[in-house]
């Protein structure tokens, strides 16, 4: 099993909530309280899972956005 470093970084002039950067393996946050909301967390952290599990072999086949959300929303 690979092991993922990740940084958080807060960018308040991010336009949504969290994203996850693949490239250099960091999560952005808009505001330091988005720390304790596990839903942006969450789905930021599917988004890590899903880049280390798949991304290279389903990239454009993939509905990434959609099954982050579902995974997140079914968490709850």
């Amino acid at each position: 099993m690979t092991k993922t470093s990740i940084a958080f970084v807060i960018d308040n002039t991010l336009e949504s909530p969290g994203q996850f950067d693949r490239v250099n393996n960091v999560i952005t946050l808009k505001y330091e309280s988005d720390l304790a909301n596990t839903m942006y967390i969450l789905e930021e952290l599917v988004h890590v899972v899903q880049d280390e599990e798949y991304y290279d072999v389903m990239g454009p086949f993939a509905n990434f956005e959609f099954e982050a959300k579902m995974i997140t929303d079914i968490s709850v």
